[in-house]
């Protein structure tokens, strides 16, 4: 039986599955709910019905309901039990989540969460490090379907603002005051932090970007509302990973995006920063057909090109300085390497991508998941969103270029105000 650190997944064999979500109850611990939301490819509920909770037990489809809270003989617990055979086509996440009445679940002690085989009632998955703080409402993990299989991620975050914060991040309506349960209530939560985001827009609206399609290799979308970690007290690095949700950093006056590679090849790092009027602004030191190499647009810019010799020493990085304002949706960082240099993978040579807010915050997206493909010139990473709640969002994308194609990617805003890439969609690069 794997246990999980913060990140880490495992594939998951039983069909039926119940997540306990267990704590150390006593004086002064704060009373927790579990909940199930089932979200679609874009990140979001469907509809309130896909909020299954104390007072919406059981969701219309059967698959997933809430099994109720154990307080006595033994540690507390509370648990959902989900029949993955029957969850509904179009849901391809299930996410068990937390609220905490009467404090934050950094006052909730030994919180942890197993999953177990229904049938047999053996435990099959358990993540026990969440190292909550002040958050008031908690994502302790999901299941999700991956290549037709259903799989079990640890996640660990988690929003002060509480219960409204985290139905809100993932399209729920609350109300101001929510229903009284039995033995005790969850207050309405003030809004001292809840997302202006939109999973991101606002990542590119507070969380924003993408279309209402689901990420692929060639278009990545953003859910409405995603992720909402909480803003780090310390120093803190995440790394994502294909199906991550956004990722929060404090914005600071300075973003540094730098893409780094092992190797004696010569990849670039360029920029597309698409504003609120729906113009997307190229930032790179060479050009392509129909645009004019430039190193700087507004706040963004490109520091300098490093060349092959600097792969040559051992590891080679470039960056991007991001000064943020108003008026930049997002920026996407472009990794690049022209077919002249030869051919080699993005997974050979190693290429990652680090976004740093220079105050102890930093996301990661790591080389090891990188295309194996030697004739593939183009990847974006990531979309850096820039929130209007005071934060900057990245979102995991990993897309890449066709095979042998020099085209630059397109970004635009769609009619849902999210940030779109399209691989491929650009201009043609001109040769270094």
């Amino acid at each position: 039986m794997p246990v999980l650190v913060k990140g880490a997944n495992t594939a998951l064999s039983a069909t039926s599955v119940r997540a306990v979500l267990g704590w150390t109850a006593g004086a002064g611990v704060p009373d927790v709910d579990v909940s199930a939301l089932l979200l679609t490819a874009a990140g979001t509920v469907r509809g309130d019905q896909d909020f299954v909770f104390y007072n919406q037990p059981v969701h219309p489809g059967g698959a997933v309901r809430h099994a109720g809270k154990q307080m006595a003989g033994g540690p507390a617990h509370d648990s959902i039990v989900v029949d993955l055979a029957r969850v509904d086509r179009g849901v391809e996440r299930v996410v068990i989540a937390a609220s905490a009445d009467g404090g934050t679940f950094g006052q909730v002690p030994g919180l942890h969460i197993s999953i177990v085989d229904a049938t047999l009632g053996t435990e099959i998955a358990r993540f026990d490090d969440m190292r909550a703080t002040s958050e008031r409402a908690f994502v302790a993990g999901e299941l999700y379907l991956r290549n037709g299989a259903w799989k079990f991620r640890a996640v660990g975050q988690g929003w002060d603002s509480g219960l409204a914060g985290l139905a809100t991040a993932f399209g729920i309506t609350v109300d101001d005051e929510p229903p009284a349960k039995a033995a005790h209530q969850i207050p309405a939560q003030p809004p001292t932090q809840a997302p202006t985001m939109t999973p991101v827009a606002p990542m590119a609206p507070a969380a924003a970007a993408m279309p209402p399609a689901a990420p692929s290799r060639h278009t990545g979308v953003l859910p409405r509302q995603g992720w909402a970690p909480p803003v780090p007290r310390q120093p803190t690095t995440i790394s994502l990973t294909k199906g991550s949700g956004p990722a929060r950093l404090t914005k600071t006056a300075t973003i540094v995006a730098s893409a780094s590679w092992s190797s004696r090849t010569d990849y670039d790092l360029y920029a597309l920063v698409v504003t609120r009027d729906g113009k997307v602004h190229h930032v790179a030191r060479f050009g392509a057909i129909g645009v004019r190499a430039s190193s700087k647009f507004r706040g963004v810019r490109q520091e300098g090109d490093v060349g092959r010799a600097a792969g040559a020493q051992g590891t080679a990085t470039e960056r991007l300085t991001i000064a943020f304002d108003d008026t930049i949706a997002a920026v996407v960082p472009v990794a690049y390497s022209a077919q002249s240099n030869g051919t080699g993978s993005f997974h050979q040579y190693r290429v990652s991508l680090a976004v740093d807010n220079g105050a102890g915050e930093r996301v990661t997206i790591d080389a090891s998941n990188g295309n194996r493909n030697n004739r593939i010139y183009t990847c974006v990473p990531a979309v850096i969103h820039n929130g209007r709640d005071g934060n900057v969002w990245v979102e995991y994308l990993e897309a890449y270029s066709r095979p042998n194609s020099e085209c630059r990617p397109d970004a635009h805003i769609g009619p849902d105000g999210r940030v779109v890439v399209r691989m491929d969609a650009g201009p043609v690069n001109r040769f270094k």
